[in-house]
């Protein structure tokens, strides 16, 4: 692994409230090399390199439900992009407001349930 951390970070605006955000630096991992993002002093968000692409998240079900996230495919209605997102639990108010503000909606929400149903989905066809 390697670090390029800027000494001043780089500040830009995103988003239709136009959120201010800070730029770090990079992280450069080679194969199979995993960072953690804590959330909290137990809560992590693993993001892995494999020779391949990435692992962008933990394993739905298990990992992130016990780190207590909940993955979601959103698409932003202004310029019809798709992304994931990770919600922490206890957090849903702030996530909503977050979603409304910025003309984001869910398309899934990959929690056990619904991760039932897509299971099924592939079965019947």
């Amino acid at each position: 692994m390697k670090l390029s951390i800027l000494k001043k970070p780089r500040i830009f605006r995103v988003g239709e409230k136009k959120t201010l955000l800070k730029d770090f630096g990079k992280i450069f991992l080679q194969n199979d090399e995993m960072i953690s993002f804590n959330f909290s002093k137990k809560d992590d968000y693993d993001f892995t390199k494999k020779s391949w692409g990435f692992y962008v998240s933990q394993s739905i079900e298990q990992r992130m439900k016990s780190n207590n996230f909940t993955l979601f495919l959103v698409k932003n209605i202004s310029s019809s992009r798709f992304y994931f997102l990770a919600r922490y639990k206890g957090k849903e108010s702030e996530f909503k407001n977050y979603l409304k503000q910025e003309k984001i909606k869910i398309v899934v929400e990959f929690s056990k349930k619904n991760l039932v149903k897509i299971e099924k989905s592939f079965r019947t066809s």
